[in-house]
C-alpha cells in the first residue's frame, strides 16, 4: 500500500464545506488519546489461512511506527484481537448461522483463545506495557463485545488513533460506534488495509465524511507535538 492518501476531491470540499476545515484534529495529546491497532493477528496475516489478507502486510511498518511514537510521548498503545467462543456464536447468530460448517469450524478452531490464528501476527511490535482487548464482533464498541470503555475510561481517553484491517468492516464499525459514543476519531489511513482495494478506499472516504478525521502516518508525530513529523517515517523505513 502506498503511503498517500486515497481522499477523494469531493469528500474533502464536502468536509471543507460542513466544519470550516479539511481536518478536524489539529492536535493530539497524549494523556488524553490512545492508539487502537484493529485486528492485526495471524488469522488474517498468514498466507495460508482462508481469511489471509495481503495489503495487511504492507502496513505493518506503519502501524509499529506509529506504536513506537505512542510510547514515546507516553500514550497508550491497545492491541484488539477478534476472538471465538461457543457463547459468541450462540449470541451472535446471525453472523455465525450464515457460515459454512466448514468455514464455521475453521473460524472457531483458529480464532479460539487458544488458537493459533488468535495470536498477534509476529511481524508486530508488541511491548510488555501495551494493552490487549479482546473482542467478540466485528466492532470492539458494539454492547458485550469487549470491555474497551472500562480500559479507555482507566486512561482518561476520549481520543482515538485508529488503523488496522480490514478497513471496510472492523476498522470502520469500531470507528462508527466510537464516535457515536462520543469519542473523537482520527484515522491513519497508510496504516489500514483491506482485500479490496475499492472497498478500502470507499470505506476511507465514509469515515472522513461522517465519523473520523483521516491522515497519514506521518502526519501523526506532528498531532503529538514533534516538530518533524519526518521522523517517524525514518522510523519506518
Amino acid at each position: 500500500m502506498q503511503n498517500s492518501s486515497v481522499l477523494w476531491p469531493e469528500s474533502v470540499a464536502r468536509v471543507q464545506a460542513q466544519y470550516g476545515t479539511e481536518n478536524r484534529i489539529g492536535s493530539l495529546n497524549p494523556q488524553e488519546t490512545a492508539l487502537l491497532v484493529v485486528d492485526m493477528q495471524k488469522f488474517y496475516l498468514e498466507p495460508t489461512s482462508t481469511n489471509f489478507c495481503p495489503a495487511a502486510l504492507d502496513i505493518i511498518t506503519n502501524i509499529n511506527a506509529l506504536a513506537m511514537a505512542f510510547r514515546d510521548f507516553g500514550a497508550p498503545v491497545i492491541w484488539l484481537r477478534n476472538i471465538v467462543g461457543n457463547k459468541d456464536i450462540k449470541s451472535w447468530s446471525s453472523f455465525y448461522d450464515r457460515l459454512t460448517p466448514k468455514h464455521l469450524s475453521y473460524r472457531r478452531e483458529k480464532l479460539a483463545k487458544d488458537g493459533d490464528g488468535f495470536q498477534l501476527f509476529e511481524g508486530m511490535d508488541v511491548r510488555s506495557s501495551d494493552r490487549k482487548i479482546n473482542k467478540t464482533r466485528f466492532s470492539a464498541f458494539a454492547r458485550d463485545a469487549s470491555n474497551i470503555e472500562k480500559v479507555l475510561g482507566e486512561y482518561g481517553t476520549h481520543v482515538l488513533v485508529v488503523c488496522g484491517i480490514v478497513t471496510n468492516v472492523c476498522v470502520e464499525s469500531t470507528v462508527r460506534d466510537a464516535m457515536m459514543l462520543n469519542y473523537e476519531v482520527l484515522v491513519a489511513e497508510d496504516a489500514c488495509a483491506s482485500s479490496n482495494e475499492r472497498a478500502h478506499e470507499a470505506s476511507i472516504n465514509s469515515m472522513y465524511t461522517h465519523f473520523a478525521d483521516v491522515t497519514l502516518t506521518s502526519n501523526v508525530p506532528r498531532l503529538l507535538g514533534l516538530e518533524n513529523s519526518q521522523d517517524l517515517e525514518a522510523s519506518a523505513a
